[in-house]
């Protein structure tokens, strides 16, 4: 029993006496964990990609949705996606892929068929005008390119060949001279905050949608003049889209109904549409004397008339073609602060990285000025720092596809020393 003895004094003696040692050995401490269900560990002025708090609780990239534009002599259209367009035509039941209207144009946002059905004209986001003509076999032809038009906020058709490009601030009327467009400098109309336009060829009008506030405009014979009892204060509207009746003002999951007499604008109430989802779009069709277009996060919803009021057609409607993931976007989280500095850290995960998407998450121990890439579920030093958050770059090569993150838990790695002297025991 007391060679046992020694042997165990032995060992305590030198398991307080070894040299200084440093090791991982305290448990890992949980820095924050954020399944995404509320925004309370969000940096939300600087986050730009989705988190949808809705069970389960996703970050994504947010959609950038497109705009569509009906021909208005047959049953085609294109949509408006990132980075190109895309043709559709319906073949009795349904709207199917016609490629003679595929053509790409990078950074793209809106575009419009000219009122005589022979031209489209697409506007990108760098102020470029491009116009296609279409050959014996239907396939999209580029006859025309133009600069100057950043800011644009809306593409519309004008009379016969020509079109209205509007901003914020303006409107610009491009007239076709039978060989170039090119702007008619009288016809140019000022604004307040343009955020939506619609043309109508049957009556010739221009609605526009500024501050609130539907404006519409008449050719007098000479120049484009308002008429102001056509127009109506529609405070938090988005959107304007004309019909046969009149317009319709996009509001929410709402589109609010104003019949045209020659009176003036008369609110209809109850012809009113509600909307399966928030609506932030429309486009005129001529494919029925009473039909329009509603864009929403679904795509683009064909709106018929029924004789008594508008139904959804499917048949017409548009799920998801009109728009796609955004490129890229960021989700940022929170900073919290640390008692002693952080300089190991483990971040676990889970996401979902479809092919031709990226994620990459990535620590910050000094508020944001610095990061660091992180590999999920691997111990990383990094450089001690007062405080602790993360973030992730999310991207797509694909606009229909996105990389999406459920959860995500960041631990802190604690350290601890142990103090050992050495003494020899005989």
């Amino acid at each position: 029993m007391r060679r046992v003895f020694a042997v165990a004094a032995l060992v305590v003696v030198l398991a307080a006496a070894l040299p200084l040692a440093r090791a991982e050995g305290l448990p890992p401490l949980i820095w924050l964990e954020d399944h995404y269900l509320d925004l309370s560990k969000t940096d939300s002025s600087r986050t730009t990609a989705v988190v949808d708090t809705s069970p389960p609780g996703l970050v994504v990239l947010p959609r950038e949705w497109g705009r569509v534009a009906l021909q208005p002599s047959e049953l085609s259209l294109v949509a408006v996606a990132p980075g190109h367009l895309r043709g559709y035509g319906f073949d009795g039941s349904r709207l199917v892929r016609d490629p003679r209207l595929d053509v790409s144009f990078p950074g793209v946002f809106a575009a419009a068929f000219s009122s005589d059905g022979r031209f489209l004209a697409a506007v990108s986001s760098s102020g470029e005008l491009r116009v296609w003509g279409r050959d014996s076999g239907g396939v999209l032809r580029r006859v025309a390119s133009l600069g100057g038009f950043v800011g644009t906020v809306a593409l519309e058709p004008a009379r016969g060949a020509d079109f209205w490009v509007v901003a914020s601030s303006w409107a610009r009327y491009l007239g076709f001279d039978g060989s170039s467009w090119r702007e008619v400098g009288a016809l140019r109309l000022a604004f307040s905050g343009a955020v939506s336009a619609s043309w109508y060829a049957p009556r010739e009008l221009l609605a526009v949608l500024d501050v609130g506030r539907v404006r519409c405009f008449g050719f007098d014979g000479s120049g484009f003049r308002e008429l102001p009892s056509l127009g109506a204060s529609v405070p938090g509207a988005v959107a304007v889209a004309q019909h046969g009746l009149g317009y319709g003002v996009v509001s929410g999951r709402r589109v609010l109904c104003y019949g045209l007499s020659p009176s003036g604008a008369v609110r209809l109430p109850s012809l009113d549409v509600t909307l399966p989802e928030d609506g932030y779009g429309g486009a005129v069709s001529l494919w029925g004397g009473f039909d329009f277009v509603v864009l929403t996060s679904w795509g683009a919803r064909y709106l018929a008339w029924s004789g008594s009021g508008w139904a959804p057609d499917p048949a017409r409607s548009l799920p998801g073609a009109s728009g796609g993931y955004r490129p890229s976007a960021e989700y940022r989280s929170a900073v919290f602060p640390a008692e002693v500095p952080v300089d190991r850290v483990r971040l676990e995960a889970e996401y979902q990285v479809p092919s031709g998407c990226v994620l990459v998450f990535q620590v910050s121990t000094d508020g944001g000025a610095a990061w660091v890439d992180v590999e999920p579920f691997e111990n990383l030093d990094v450089p001690p720092g007062p405080s602790l958050c993360y973030r992730v770059l999310l991207s797509t090569s694909d606009a229909a596809l996105t990389p999406s993150v459920d959860r995500v838990r960041l631990l802190q790695i604690g350290r601890y020393d142990v103090f050992c002297r050495v003494r020899l025991i005989r």
